[in-house]
């Protein structure tokens, strides 16, 4: 064997001992998986962030001081919309967690629905005091119901007129005796001498967990101001359950958009459009200016609206140009729509 041959053997060797003493470290993609594994570590998804939604990585999610909604999450148009309740009762409303921190209400979390949510707030007791309790329970306790936080509220007691089922009425009564004496309290300062007890009717009031009990006698305003449907004036109870119905789809102008499950009379407290017994919410439904149904406001609904600019359509409510519904269509209405012209529906 030559000198030369001899060293060759002798780095085979070698080479053969080193790969069998230190194995081949694989490259980094074979080590950690191609790019698609290593997404895992870092998903894309939907991201609220300053009351907007983006879809990013979580970490540029943690960035922002955002809340991630999970790996492959998408932005819609109520992905960042959740219960807040405001500090005066208004009801509960879906808008975002900046929105309501500017009302200075109580945001529930990112998802969550007003259906069936009660709102705790400020209840200044019959007998002096305040407690934060949902409007229901303030009610059956004898209490007013203020909203926002007892810190910010001073309660007063007062005395009125108190109704019971019998016909009869007594003066000079606190809200908290009247409601314990199972009467309907007319309010702060009135006197039977006005006869307030004519308006009084049944009151189906939701109970909790899909539950209605009945109530009379009952002033409608009250009835409607805590989610009850009024069965009119002079009606009377059958019963200590109710079925409040019928429900359907109600619109709410703004970021609220369309939510379901309202009764008329729930709706107009919500300070809502009713979109009719036995209706559900759908894309259109909360588009008044799309008259054509096309899912946007645009020169086809332009033309129709003009149409009818200046004309009377009474009831008021009937035609669908009377964007107010005031029983005319007017400047009113044209503010309405030019707000709206151009727009997706939803809007």
């Amino acid at each position: 064997m030559t000198t030369i041959e001899f060293r060759r053997a002798g780095l085979t060797f070698v080479a053969v001992l080193l790969g069998l003493l230190f194995p081949a470290v694989p490259a980094r993609a074979e080590v950690m998986g191609p790019p698609e594994a290593l997404a895992g570590l870092d998903p894309s998804g939907a991201c609220c962030s300053a009351g907007s939604c983006v879809e990013v990585a979580q970490s540029q999610c943690a960035a922002k001081g955002g809340t991630f909604l999970g790996g492959g999450s998408t932005c819609s148009a109520d992905s960042c919309l959740g219960a807040c309740c405001p500090p005066n009762f208004e009801g509960c409303t879906r808008i975002t967690e900046q929105e309501c921190t500017a009302l200075e209400g109580s945001f529930q979390g990112i998802g969550t629905e007003c259906n069936g949510f009660y709102c705790y707030g400020a209840c200044c007791l019959p007998f002096g005091g305040c407690q934060e309790l949902s409007p229901y329970d303030c009610s059956i306790s004898g209490g007013v119901f203020l909203g926002g936080s007892c810190a910010k509220v001073t309660c007063t007691t007062f005395t009125g007129a108190c109704c019971f089922d019998n016909n009869t009425c007594n003066d000079n009564v606190t809200q908290g005796n009247c409601v314990e004496s199972g009467g309907a309290y007319a309010g702060d300062t009135t006197t039977c001498a006005t006869n307030p007890c004519a308006t009084t009717g049944a009151c189906c009031y939701p109970f909790g967990d899909g539950q209605f009990f009945c109530s009379d006698p009952s002033f409608e305003d009250q009835c409607i101001n805590f989610g009850g449907n009024f069965s009119g004036t002079g009606s009377t109870c059958q019963g200590g359950a109710c079925t409040p119905g019928p429900f359907g789809a109600c619109c709410f102008f703004g970021d609220s958009g369309c939510q379901n499950n309202y009764t008329q009379q729930a709706c107009a407290s919500a300070k809502g459009l009713y979109k009719g017994d036995n209706t559900v919410c759908t894309p259109a439904i909360c588009c008044p200016a799309d008259f054509n149904n096309d899912g946007t406001v645009n020169t086809p609904d332009l033309t129709y609206f003009l149409g009818r600019f200046g004309r009377s359509f009474p009831p008021p409510g009937s035609e669908r140009a009377d964007l107010i519904p005031d029983g005319v269509v007017n400047t009113l209405d044209l503010t309405r729509f030019l707000g709206a012209f151009g727009r997706q529906c939803p809007y």
